[in-house]
């Protein structure tokens, strides 16, 4: 009897490992035979585009992949097909698609033609409604971009249409604009746009909802309607990057009346922390680094302005606010050795660089000096401190190429 149950329980223990084991399964009759498979079965065509080594395409394939519902969907209505974007077969594939963003899904019915596609990761439910789709022929990408295109401009499917742009990784300002357009004002609270407006905020981290927008102005003014929802650091970071983009703009304008203004509205987010974008997947694609905004837009502000002075005053206070700072100082440092051949900016720079190694003595800082060094033509210096990096990404263990390139250039100024 016991003898009987462990074998039981080693039969299910095996079976409930294998089924969650188990994946979608691929055909393997290559890109030719897909379509005479797919008209033979009387099935659609879903390509997956991946390459070894992408993040979502890990994720797609440890969860949604695995999910029972989405193989059983998958398999009972599409003939599978992966195409490596960078391996084999798949490179000469994706000359016919051009994908440049993994992991994209591409639906296709059996003669070749597109009927739907999406990009990025999504949740087991979502991938399969995004199949579902597909088989409807209801609110797909080819078909909402075809309304679109002929004029529907209703808000209802604007909402759509945006979504839809956003799976295809083809949204841009205009369409999430048009739909603000159309929207009734005093529905900018409602769950699903407080949602709309945090996810359309920004698009690949550009600015898609400005910042005289009603939406962004919501926002601003409501930041706690969004904390339900949404992580504060996250709700600050695209607050952050619209305000920053918006004064740097003023800055290019030189239009201090507008700089100020938004100054003002930055400064309770001004504590000189990184600012992390995170994609609605919890994704990281994007940083703002910026030690002390303020006062980087005054120097830019008066140097664009040609005030000498009032530049010199501002980078005193600057470099005060920032000086406790490692990777502030070691940013702007590196920043302006890129930007300058100043050689009273650079000695600036250097300045900065020497106290970042002094509160963190990373090869990273440390090549920063040496790169400092190199542009104020001091080569024995240079040298020193390019060798001082190498040595200390050894032991860090961290890629020392770069470090290499440098040391390689200075010995090329070197020579006699």
């Amino acid at each position: 009897m016991k003898k009987s149950l462990i074998h039981f329980l080693l039969v299910a223990f095996h079976f409930s490992f294998s089924a969650n084991d188990s994946t979608l399964t691929f055909s393997d009759k290559g890109f030719e035979g897909i379509f005479e498979q797919a008209a033979n079965e009387e099935k659609n065509v879903m390509l997956y585009f991946h390459f070894d080594g992408c993040g979502g395409c890990v994720k797609m394939e440890k969860t949604a992949f695995l999910d029972p519902n989405v193989k059983q969907y998958y398999e009972k209505n599409f003939v599978l097909h992966e195409v490596n974007t960078q391996k084999g077969a798949g490179i000469q594939t994706n000359q016919i698609y051009n994908v440049q963003t993994h992991p994209t899904f591409l639906f296709l019915n059996s003669q070749g033609e597109v009927i739907h596609k999406v990009v990025g990761v999504f949740t087991p439910s979502d991938f399969q409604q995004e199949a579902q789709k597909a088989i409807l022929q209801k609110r797909t990408y080819p078909q909402l971009k075809s309304q679109y295109e002929s004029g529907n401009r209703e808000v209802e499917f604007l909402y759509d249409y945006c979504y839809a742009m956003e799976n295809a990784f083809e949204n841009k300002a205009e369409y999430i604009q048009e739909y603000f357009k159309v929207l009734p004002s005093d529905s900018l609270s409602s769950p699903r746009n407080i949602r709309f407006i945090y996810q359309f905020m920004l698009h690949s981290v550009n600015i898609t909802t400005p910042f005289d927008s009603p939406a962004f102005q919501y926002m601003l003014n409501h930041p706690e309607d969004f904390e339900v929802y949404f992580e504060k650091d996250q709700i600050a970071t695209r607050l952050v990057r619209v305000l920053y983009a918006t004064a740097y703009e003023a800055v290019e304008a030189k239009d201090e009346a507008r700089l100020d203004e938004v100054m003002e509205l930055m400064r309770p987010y001004d504590t000189g922390q990184d600012y992390i974008f995170k994609e609605m997947d919890g994704r990281a694609t994007g940083l703002l680094r910026v030690p002390n905004m303020e006062w980087g837009l005054k120097m830019m502000y008066h140097e664009k302005m040609g005030e000498v002075e009032k530049y010199k005053a501002a980078e005193k206070i600057y470099t005060e606010k920032i000086w406790d700072n490692a990777k502030g100082l070691d940013e702007v440092a590196w920043r302006r050795a890129k930007q300058t051949n100043d050689m009273e900016k650079l000695e600036i720079a250097r300045s900065w660089s020497e106290r970042s190694i002094e509160l963190q003595p990373t090869s990273s800082h440390v090549h920063t000096l040496a790169f400092i060094l190199f542009k104020m033509k001091d080569l024995e210096s240079a040298k020193t401190q390019a060798e001082r990096a190498l040595m200390l990404a050894e032991e860090e263990g961290k890629d020392s190429s770069k470090i290499k390139i440098l040391l390689g250039k200075i010995a090329k100024e070197d020579r006699p």
